[in-house]
């Protein structure tokens, strides 16, 4: 991307932010395939999709092999994703049931839940 290499920090973020580019368009394309939504705002859906679409393809080509090979790594196996994907469930949960999963997590976290493989 630049004469010197990325750190590996700085590679992570940029692949974070293409990640979030890529959910970006998803969703964008969720709402422009409604049937509610006017002939307009699905023309200018449709210039925004185009435009991360180009994002996405060239930001990738500007990599050197060596940020190349930690962008593939965080966007294979990164924590972003993981988080997202927990995120989107806890969405389509009730506020009890969000509220039960942060007191999981904070369990966890303080060693005072622990699950036991069988």
């Amino acid at each position: 991307m630049s004469e010197n290499n990325l750190t590996p920090t700085e590679v992570m973020s940029l692949a974070k932010g293409i990640y979030s580019m890529q959910k970006a368009k998803e969703y964008f394309q969720s709402v422009k395939s409604s049937h509610n939504i006017a002939p307009h705002a699905k023309g200018f859906l449709g210039a925004m999709l185009n435009k991360i679409g180009w994002c996405l393809t060239e930001m990738k080509l500007k990599l050197n092999p060596a940020e190349l090979k930690v962008f593939n790594a965080e966007v294979i196996t990164g924590d972003s994703i993981l988080f997202d994907a927990v995120f989107d469930e806890m969405i389509r949960m009730s506020p009890e049931q969000r509220d039960l999963m942060e007191q999981v997590a904070i369990g966890i976290r303080k060693g005072e839940i622990q699950f036991v493989n069988q």
